[in-house]
């Protein structure tokens, strides 16, 4: 192991360990606060417990942290994934909801007309923008590893923020089953309190995970469009470019082009 220690991007620990680090901190609350998970309320009293076994305890919780984290992204992405690549649809298909000066300021309504964002995808349904910017992100990961740094800080925050709002989700879940199974009464107007609350943090989560997948995308396809047209100027008079035509024009240009 190097002196310098174990290396990971600040990407890989918004993305991945932050959020097993949310997760660990909010079970160590409902430890401390005697507030039963799922129903089940963790024999354990932080204050009363001793040290050794404490420690032991909080080594082993710092080496999950990670895997823990990636395997909540994971989960976040399969059951918030669809809702993410809707807002970023939505955004960029009507240019409203406070992106106007984004993508003004990226000449979207310059190059959106550039890329073939409706090429088919699975089953032959239309991927849209964000899929297409999943599909151009993973083919610049094998030819330009440059060009994906300048919106991986970007990502990792979305990412972050999907996983948070995936969190809120499991709180939720657990205050609905705390309400019914342990209180064995259901107090309607406190319910409704804590969902309004629970619903409103899920809610603008999902729209900063949407704006900021956005961004990350506008700035990878302006950028490649900028360095397409900029070795070959010809370029500015097609539109409804493929995935391949992008990636074989930007492959005969990449020599030119100075990361």
């Amino acid at each position: 192991m190097p002196k310098s220690g174990v290396q990971i991007s600040y990407q890989r620990f918004l993305g991945d360990s932050a959020s097993g680090i949310v997760l660990f901190v909010f079970i160590l609350l409902a430890i401390f606060y005697r507030t039963p998970l799922f129903g089940y309320v963790v024999p354990l009293d932080i204050a009363t417990a001793p040290e050794k076994p404490l420690l032991a305890l909080a080594f082993l919780l710092a080496l999950l942290l990670s895997p823990v984290g990636l395997f909540i992204n994971s989960i976040s992405y399969m059951v918030l994934g669809r809702w993410e690549k809707r807002a970023v649809n939505l955004f960029l298909s009507s240019e409203k909801y406070g992106v106007e000066n984004l993508l003004e300021n990226h000449f979207f309504h310059k190059w959106k007309n550039f890329y073939d964002v409706n090429e088919a995808g699975l089953n032959g349904k239309p991927i849209l923008w964000y899929g297409y910017f999943e599909v151009v992100n993973s083919l610049f990961a094998l030819y330009s590893r440059p060009l994906l740094e300048v919106k991986s800080h970007i990502l990792g925050v979305a990412q972050f923020a999907r996983s948070i709002a995936f969190l809120v989700s499991l709180v939720f879940l657990n205050l609905v089953v705390n309400s019914v199974v342990v209180e064995g009464y259901f107090n309607f107007s406190e319910f409704i309190l804590y969902c309004s609350i629970l619903v409103f943090c899920f809610i603008v989560l999902m729209y900063a995970v949407g704006f900021l997948a956005v961004y990350a995308a506008v700035k990878i396809f302006s950028l490649t469009y900028m360095l397409l047209v900029t070795a070959q100027p010809k370029l500015t008079e097609k539109t409804n470019l493929s995935t391949d035509e992008c990636m074989r024009h930007y492959a005969k240009s990449a020599g030119n082009i100075v990361s």
